[in-house]
């Protein structure tokens, strides 16, 4: 009798071992947790029957037009998607967890890049004005360059003419070859 109580014992703390070791290895065997093991990658927006995609076939849509998705942060666990025919915003749940993995990363990524072009165009809008800024300088440059030509042509003139009248006074005469001579020399 002791022997069998004993044996019931030992089998019992066996069990109880076995069962300590699986339950810590977080293995259920019951045949709900093998459902709820297969369905959990689900998430429950798309249990709840709400509208959700996978996110290749977000990507996919993406591509095709950015501006009508309004990236949120993956811990939402949604998207935004402009219709054709409306003004809001539509909520666009994820289908599974890996969905929402994907997307995270995804995210990440996309905010770089977005970042990276922002900066691109805010250079590139700078370039063009310093682009502007230097032709504007040119142009000013070349206009001043030629009133001052100008200038110096008609005070050439001017000059050219005094000049003329103080020689031939003083007696001296323009040779072809633009060189003064006194008359007493010829």
């Amino acid at each position: 009798m002791i022997a069998g109580i004993v044996g019931t014992l030992c089998f019992l703390a066996l069990g109880f071992a076995v069962w300590g070791m699986i339950a810590d290895i977080g293995y259920d065997t019951t045949p709900w947790a093998q459902v709820r093991r297969r369905c959990s990658h689900y998430t429950d927006a798309y249990r709840q029957g709400l509208a959700c995609i996978t996110f290749d076939f977000f990507v996919s849509l993406y591509q095709v037009n950015p501006n009508r998705w309004e990236l949120e942060d993956p811990t939402w666990g949604y998207i935004r998607y402009k219709g054709e025919d409306t003004y809001w915003y539509d909520r666009v749940y994820w289908k599974t967890r890996e969905d929402i993995k994907q997307y995270k990363k995804w995210y990440k990524e996309e905010l770089v890049r977005q970042s990276e072009q922002k900066s691109a165009e805010k250079i590139k809008k700078i370039s063009e004005i310093g682009i502007k800024d230097i032709e504007a300088l040119k142009n000013k440059i070349n206009q001043n360059a030629q009133s001052e030509f100008e200038r110096i042509a008609k005070e050439r003139e001017r000059n050219k003419s005094f000049y003329y009248q103080v020689m031939t006074s003083n007696g001296y005469t323009l040779t072809e070859e633009g060189l003064w001579v006194k008359n007493e020399t010829l």
